[in-house]
């Protein structure tokens, strides 16, 4: 099972690191394009149609994104002040639980971007981008988050083998 946390470990950072990268980059295509349409506008009295599409598109890329790599750093909402006072085993069941949510939630994400997507037939009216780029970004970042999650489920069952066999082997010795 370690063998397969590592091999999850790697392919979840790289993911995380392509995330981050888009991220990022997206971030500064937003920022040039608004910069471009702001001076356009103000500067030389012509304003340009195009900017805003391509803000918005990057907007969401940039969001999609952000989830990815806040999911695989771990860095999303937790709500776990309910939580907080049980012991270990339990805490660990309920981790389990919630990241079989998580995995089941995400292949809902996907599947729905699967349906809506050929429904999706107009372009936008500058830049003429197909409204369906809006849900690319989805098919990228699913399958990490899924394996993010598969591999936090498995580091807590390995944990939980861990901490039995310890119980164990302290109590025979």
């Amino acid at each position: 099972m370690t063998k397969m946390i590592n091999l999850l470990k790697r392919t979840t950072y790289y993911g995380e690191r392509l995330f981050t990268v888009c991220g990022a980059l997206s971030l500064i295509v937003i920022i040039i394009s608004i910069t471009i349409g702001v001076v356009e506008r103000y500067v030389f009295n012509s304003p340009l149609t195009w900017p805003e599409e391509m803000s918005v598109l990057m907007l969401v890329v940039l969001a999609f994104f952000s989830i990815g790599a806040a999911t695989v750093k771990r860095k999303h909402v937790v709500a776990d002040f309910l939580i907080q006072n049980a012991n270990e085993k339990y805490k660990r069941i309920i981790s389990v639980i919630a990241n079989m949510m998580s995995v089941f939630f995400v292949v809902i994400l996907f599947y729905s971007a699967l349906k809506i997507i050929p429904t999706l037939t107009f372009k936008t009216s500058s830049l003429k981008i197909p409204r369906q780029a809006y849900y690319w970004p989805i098919f990228a970042i699913v399958p990490i988050m899924i394996l993010t999650y598969v591999q936090e489920i498995l580091e807590l069952i390995a944990e939980a083998k861990y901490k039995k066999k310890g119980k164990t082997a302290s109590v025979q010795g």
